[in-house]
């Protein structure tokens, strides 16, 4: 979701590929951190579109006969301050598993300081390996995949029983990579220095070759 300046005339500029979006501040609606009233259709809908996206792989544990264990993969911006608003910031996860199944998505963030976050999955690895970096460059020469989206104080999302979403190294996903739209920037003295996305929560059916807990 972008809200551009309507007196530019491309608002990606002649290269969206090098250039940052000239996006404004000014001109988000008034209710743009307004949670949004519970909708059960529309939960519903939007479960559904997820499910038949072409480019994710998503599958049932049961046909599979694994023996699953439960385990947390949090996301954080390490330390992330924007200096100014509209700011794009992106952090990467290597995903070290052979194969894990996401079943629950949850945000631990506020509207009030992130416009919108987006989980991204790659085919290999992330566009850099800093900390964080400056969007929209998702992958290093591979092809990205958005996962999840989450804005306006949204609750978790969590899968039908038995389903999950395939990530590790023997899938199509093996990086993940956060993406957080900060509507405004953090003062000099804010305390507040990162934006978290955390419990992806997943099932695994092989032993862990590492922990997949960041903090």
């Amino acid at each position: 979701m972008f809200y551009t300046d309507k007196s530019v005339v491309y608002p990606y500029g002649a290269c969206w590929r090098n250039n940052k979006p000239q996006l404004t501040g000014d001109n988000f609606p008034s209710d743009v951190n307004v949670p949004l009233l519970p909708n059960p259709q529309l939960e519903e809908d939007a479960k559904i579109s997820q499910y038949l996206a072409p480019s994710r792989e998503t599958v049932s544990l049961e046909s599979r006969g694994l023996n699953t264990t439960t385990w947390t993969m949090d996301l954080l911006m390490k330390g992330a301050r924007p200096t100014e608003p509209d700011a794009y910031l992106c952090a990467a996860y290597p995903v070290t598993v052979d194969e894990a199944f996401i079943y629950k998505f949850e945000a631990l963030a506020d509207a009030s300081t992130a416009h919108h976050i987006i989980v991204n999955g790659c085919d290999g690895e992330a566009y850099s390996d800093e900390p964080f970096w400056t969007c929209p460059a998702i992958c290093k020469g591979y092809k990205s995949t958005i996962l999840f989206a989450w804005a306006k104080n949204a609750p978790p999302t969590v899968f039908p029983r038995d389903v999950g979403l395939r990530i590790g190294q023997r899938s199509p996903i093996k990086t993940i990579v956060l993406q957080v739209h900060y509507g405004k920037s953090f003062p000099g003295d804010s305390l507040v220095s990162s934006i978290f996305f955390t419990n992806i929560v997943a099932f695994y059916g092989n032993k862990l070759r590492q922990s997949l807990h960041s903090g």
